[in-house]
């Protein structure tokens, strides 16, 4: 067991966030970190930078508009925990080139992704499996994320508050139909929100897994050369 004193000092570049540099952006806000970056042969918009997945994940849809020859999906058996509890079938695990950043200043690795055929807002989500490899710091106030290039400066990715508003409406859209159909405009009643607050429900974390729409919408990929 390695105390303290002997275990390796972490070997990081020096980070600098705001400033005259600091990204523009529109404030006060609440919006997640979401991203585009180059994943196999396509630059692919609305990726979810979540620190609270414990692993990367990639819908089917979007895999399907991506070209990744020799690459095959791994089959997985056993179901996963989405954010709100329920249980998911992923359709398996598969291994992509990704490259952080840009020609300046980028980080080329390959990403094992978990795919999952369900609908949701965001083509991808990186978790941390990825985001320690490449030694990545978050600002969330700033929308911003630095990591570790591959010629061991620093390099940096902004988010776009704007596709985040898009992903955060598309979320929603279910939960408006979903009252809509209940014949009210009036959200439930709290005892009745008490009463089912221990079932697992699809809508209390909307950002990760939603019930229906995003077809089009969410495998917004762009070819790459």
């Amino acid at each position: 067991m390695l105390t303290a004193e002997q275990r390796p000092c972490l070997t990081v570049p020096t980070m600098v966030f705001g400033g005259k540099e600091a990204p523009r952006f529109a404030f006060p806000h609440n919006d997640p970190l979401v991203v585009e970056m180059k994943i196999a042969s396509a630059i692919v918009q609305r990726i979810l930078v979540n620190t609270g997945s414990s692993m990367d994940i990639i819908t089917c849809y979007c895999l399907k508009k991506l070209t990744h020859p020799g690459l095959d999906v791994v089959p997985l058996v056993h179901p996963i925990l989405g954010s709100s509890g329920q249980e998911v079938n992923p359709t398996g695990m598969i291994g992509l080139p990704v490259c952080f950043g840009d020609k300046i200043k980028s980080k080329n690795l390959k990403v094992d992704f978990l795919v999952i055929d369900v609908p949701t807002a965001y083509n991808v989500i990186l978790g941390r499996p990825t985001l320690h490899r490449v030694k990545a710091v978050i600002a969330p106030y700033l929308i911003q994320l630095q990591f570790k290039a591959d010629d061991s400066g620093v390099g940096e990715i902004r988010g776009d508050q704007r596709m985040a508003w898009e992903c955060y409406l598309v979320s929603i859209r279910t939960l408006i139909e979903q009252t809509r159909e209940s014949g009210t405009d009036e959200p439930p009643q709290t005892e009745k929100r008490a009463k089912t607050w221990n079932r697992p429900l699809w809508h209390r974390k909307l950002w990760l897994f939603t019930p229906s729409l995003c077809q089009n919408p969410t495998a917004s990929t762009r070819s790459h050369g």
